[in-house]
């Protein structure tokens, strides 16, 4: 099965939770109040919307990044995807749990959480695309696989640390959340060195 339609249902996917966002934002009760107050009460809604829109946009240029790898598609290979597409669609669920309650644990359990799900379900798609370059292209080294693995497992570790550090330090959990968009949208030498051994060399 080739892969054009799993990668035009993907963007689909992305394309409305990443839309959905913004509805987090319309309140018309303070809508009706002065604009001053209206920004003040809406500034954890904004910023929660930044934090799940960059996010949401690094999840799909990784989710891009792996489908550009690979060469064919089975049927549990899309059921798996479909498993992180459905906590990429609940997003904009737990971005409205921290816009109202930013500063409850639980709030922020359910956000890191989600994402966590996100990352481990979209590294079992390429886990399972990739065994014995199953799905892939064929002249990926394994060094490279490897390392997308570990790129797309990394981030669960510093959810897990935001969610301890939101029962003591709100403010802390947010920064570590907000760390990892930051790792992966910035200039990094450290991404750049993983993934610069993407293709075996000619015999």
């Amino acid at each position: 099965m080739g892969k054009n339609r799993i990668e035009a249902f993907s963007d689909g996917v992305f394309a409305i939770a990443i839309t959905l966002l913004v509805l987090n934002i319309n309140n018309q009760d303070l809508i009706k109040a002065d604009i001053t107050s209206t920004l003040i009460h809406l500034y954890p809604n904004i910023l929660a919307y930044i934090l799940s829109f960059l996010i949401i946009g690094v999840y799909w240029v990784a989710h891009h990044t792996m489908i550009h790898f690979v060469r064919t598609i089975d049927r549990n290979a899309l059921w798996i995807n479909n498993l992180t597409l459905l906590f990429i669609a609940f997003m904009p669920f737990p971005t409205l749990l921290i816009s109202w309650h930013y500063n409850d644990p639980i709030a922020i359990t359910i956000y890191c959480l989600t994402l966590s799900m996100t990352n481990l379900t979209g590294s079992w798609f390429w886990r399972y695309v990739s065994k014995n370059n199953r799905h892939i292209e064929r002249n990926l080294s394994e060094k490279f696989i490897k390392r997308i693995l570990i790129i797309h497992l990394c981030p669960i570790g510093i959810y897990g640390f935001a969610i301890w550090f939101s029962f003591y330090s709100i403010y802390l959990s947010y920064i570590l959340i907000a760390l990892v968009p930051a790792f992966f949208i910035l200039p990094n030498p450290w991404i750049h060195k993983m993934l610069s051994v993407g293709k075996r060399e000619k015999p």
